[in-house]
């Protein structure tokens, strides 16, 4: 393997982070923090169980809490903790519920399958305490011969006992323009539902002007429980007539549409609640709208005042962006016309609104938050003691662009703009864009999450977190140590609080992980405001290093003059909590500033090893960063190389790369059939080998959230890159995107967008080389965790260029 630079940072911005280290206050002032170790957090049996989601209940200030023994093969678990933090044993059967899911067999101790990928984990947490009900998602990796089959299990159950009342398996439909995927499924002897298959052509059909159905996915992130116990979930649907993306299509289209649907429970079944919206529907994006609407999976507030479906206030609220379809075709598409949403290589206007909604499913335009060249949505919704809704837009300035954000807060009543706060609801806040750290400007963002009550007005307050390391690797053994810091605003002044803490923020609370079980989702976390107005931090943790093993709550002292406080309420009695959230989710300001760009390196020429063997049969081992090639260039035209190991190995026409650690499976397949025609495994290492060519390659290229323009950061990493490539043969780009809110068609498309753009910029530097880019999607994440900051390190780009002999 060859590098450009020796040093691997990561730079990005993102959603929700803040980049600074506040020096401890002194106890018993604003913003010291207490650490106290608290005890029967965790059921006795089974054995060995670890928390992996916990959620607070805000009613009752109790908390719900899944987990499941270490080891492999694992079932997961249920339980309730009292406002003690203690395991409440009228729950279920002597305080836990088995869920029935297992991981899957082949898990490793730290929750990965043998291709780097998480076995399972919880997707969401959603409750509901007028109708006492719960609503947990769990995602299963089952792996096959040929594909990985991704599970969502659904299970509904009685919020006060624990009973289970419903468990429904559907499988997301990843394709349906082949039936390989299909005939594996059925062969694993496995019984589920294509519910996200079903909904789509219920609403959209089978086909839309010459398309077919080729991805829908359930959007469990965004899912949250209705005052009557039903459920409602959305749906991202694509129709395209461009599966295979680099045959050519004379006249390509795709669409897009997304609704939101409602289940209940009847019998043991989940059906569709056609009382909620229309007909159990609430269409978001239809196919014949002529426009492409994002619909962002953020884990969804409601307001748990109102008790009756038939309440008039909003539930709910939801951003949405909105842009027209594209009639140009895509930067590296081998199209003759296009119609679509597919936007690569463009100049992309978004309208960002938001959208108020009823617990019956009635959709009021709320606000429109204006046209950007980036969507605009809100962090996190707070309902303050008025009944109106809080929270903060950050401007459409990209994450990457040296320019520093700005932010507003926006406030609504009954659902729309309180234009008697600002302009169309909307007011500008005077908050640093950035602070200095150890010599260095830091971007610094904001989200809320609480309210802290006074004699004068209602506060909010949030948090900040840094993450040391900035990029996690879970395949190697390390310690990554989290800090956790909260903040004040005044919506008055518009400013934070500068005399909370140290310059604005608490101390610090310190987290340590061991790396590897870190991304396996080894520990749970959930923060709130309590009654007194104190900012907390309850945490489950491993022991690592110094650090002692339990659960700890973790206390800051209030402002001064705080008579109260909480997650937010409608001053009739109900209060509200994050449905779906954690500590360390995108809509709470849990996420870390990554480093300031490294200084390059000067340019380098290729001169690696280079294997011209044609292999009919795998190396024993290769090494990472290299390629080797399995078909003659007269094979390709009837035979495909396939690969389900996507994070060790990415298959082209003639070649396989390997572009991670591990074991890699590659099958060759005849084109027509799908026929197996022969397959091989090899073990990929860090380890030198002499086996496969080696590849030149640089520090990937970081993107900012949403992001695909370079900021200028990278467009150095390009000038290098491209001269570099004087002399070279071909070039390969991975582009790749996150998955905090698991849209994987959107994902796929923004990680094509990437590569794209670094494409053409390798083009306008003056590279002539052939040029291939992969679309990634979020099949090889760096980090798995679910913070922004975790999540900011998988949108990149890697670039990878071979010697002329390939």
């Amino acid at each position: 393997m060859r590098r450009l630079t020796s040093t691997l940072i990561a730079a990005a911005a993102a959603l929700g982070s803040v980049a600074v280290a506040a020096s401890p206050v002194s106890a018993g002032t604003p913003g010291s923090v207490t650490e106290t170790a608290v005890t029967g957090t965790v059921p006795t049996s089974p054995a060995n169980l670890q928390m992996v989601r916990l959620v607070r209940l805000s009613r009752t200030g109790e908390f719900l809490a899944v987990g499941k023994p270490t080891g492999s093969g694992q079932n997961y678990y249920m339980w309730q903790l009292k406002s003690d933090y203690t395991v409440d044993t009228s729950f279920g059967t002597n305080g836990v519920i088995d869920t029935g899911v297992a991981d899957p067999a082949s898990c490793s101790t730290q929750n990965m399958n043998n291709t780097g990928m998480i076995c399972s984990s919880v997707r969401g947490l959603a409750y509901n305490e007028v109708s006492n009900t719960y609503a947990l998602f769990i995602n299963r990796q089952i792996g096959g011969t040929s594909y990985i089959h991704a599970l969502n299990h659904i299970i509904v159950g009685d919020l006060k006992t624990g009973q289970i009342k419903s468990t429904a398996v559907t499988r997301d439909v990843t394709s349906t323009s082949s039936t390989n995927a299909d005939t594996e499924f059925a062969g694993l002897g496995i019984t589920a539902q294509t519910l996200s298959k079903e909904e789509c052509t219920a609403v959209a059909g089978t086909s839309v002007n010459g398309t077919v159905l080729t991805y829908a996915f359930l959007e469990t992130y965004s899912s949250y429980m209705l005052p009557n116990g039903s459920l409602v979930l959305s749906l991202s649907c694509n129709y395209s007539n461009t599966v295979n993306n680099t045959a050519p299509v004379t006249d390509a289209k795709e669409y897009r549409t997304s609704h939101y649907l409602a289940l209940k429970v009847s019998g043991s079944s989940l059906v569709l609640d056609t009382t909620w919206g229309t007909n159990g529907r609430v269409i978001v994006n239809a196919a014949d709208s002529g426009k492409c609407v994002d619909n962002y999976g953020m884990s969804p507030v409601t307001d748990l005042g109102i008790t009756t479906m038939t309440s008039t206030k909003p539930y709910t609220v939801f951003p949405v962006s909105v842009r027209n379809r594209s009639t140009t075709v895509p930067s590296g598409m081998n199209y003759t016309t296009y119609e679509g949403c597919n936007t690569v290589g463009q100049s992309i206007q978004y309208t960002s609104k938001l959208y108020s909604i009823t617990a019956a499913g009635k959709v009021t335009e709320a606000l429109d938050m204006g046209t950007s060249t980036t969507p605009m949505f809100p962090t996190r919704w707070v309902i303050d003691p008025a009944g109106r809704w809080v929270s903060i837009i950050r401007s459409s300035t990209s994450p990457s662009s040296q320019t520093p954000p700005t932010y507003s807060a926006v406030r609504l009543v009954n659902g729309k703009g309180d234009t008697t706060f600002g302009t169309n609801g909307q007011k500008a806040l005077d908050l640093p864009s950035t602070v200095t750290v150890n010599g260095a400007s830091v971007s610094v963002n904001y989200s809320i999450s609480g309210m802290i009550t006074t004699q004068d007005e209602v506060l909010f307050t949030g948090f900040s977190s840094t993450s040391n390391p900035s990029m996690i690797m879970c395949n190697q053994a390390g310690t990554v140590t989290q800090t956790l810091q909260p903040f004040v605003l005044s919506l008055k002044t518009g400013t934070i609080d500068k005399t909370y803490g140290t310059g604005g923020l608490g101390a610090a609370a310190t987290v340590l992980s061991d790396q590897m079980t870190f991304c396996g989702s080894s520990s749970a976390g959930a923060t709130f405001v309590t009654s007194k107005g104190q900012p907390a931090y309850l945490r489950s943790r491993s022991a690592t290093g110094s650090q002692t093993a339990g659960t700890f709550i973790y206390l800051w002292d209030t402002v001064t003059n705080a008579t109260g406080g909480g997650d937010g309420g409608t001053g009739t009695g109900g209060a509200t909590k994050d449905t779906g959230g954690e500590a360390f989710t995108g809509e709470k300001p849990f996420s870390a500033a990554l480093a300031a760009a490294p200084t390059t390196g000067g340019s380098l020429t290729v001169a690696g090893r280079v294997d011209a063997t044609v292999y009919s049969k795998a190396p024993a081992r290769v090494e990472t960063n290299s390629a080797i090639t399995v078909l003659k260039a007269s094979d390709a035209d009837d035979l495909d190389i396939v690969t389900s190991t996507p994070k060790v190995c990415i298959a082209l026409t003639t070649s396989v790369v390997f572009t991670g650690t591990g074991r890699c499976t590659v099958r060759i397949v005849d084109e027509d059939t799908r026929r197996v025609v022969r397959s091989f495994s090899t073990t990929v290492s860090a380890a030198e080998s002499t086996a496969g060519t080696a590849l030149t390659t640089d520090k990937p290229i970081m993107f900012g959230q949403i992001q695909t323009a370079l900021s200028a950061t990278a467009r150095a990493q390009v000038k290098e890159l491209a001269a570099a490539a004087t002399g070279a043969g071909r070039i390969l780009i991975l582009g790749h995107s996150a998955s905090l809110y698991g849209n994987e068609v959107s994902n796929r498309f923004i990680s094509l967008q990437r590569a794209a753009a670094v494409k053409r910029a390798l083009i306008a530097a003056g590279v002539k080389n052939p040029i291939s880019i992969v679309a990634m999607g979020s099949k090889d994440m760096v980090s798995t965790g679910k913070s922004e900051a975790q999540q900011a390190l998988n949108r990149r780009v890697e670039v990878f260029i071979f010697p002329v002999a390939n």
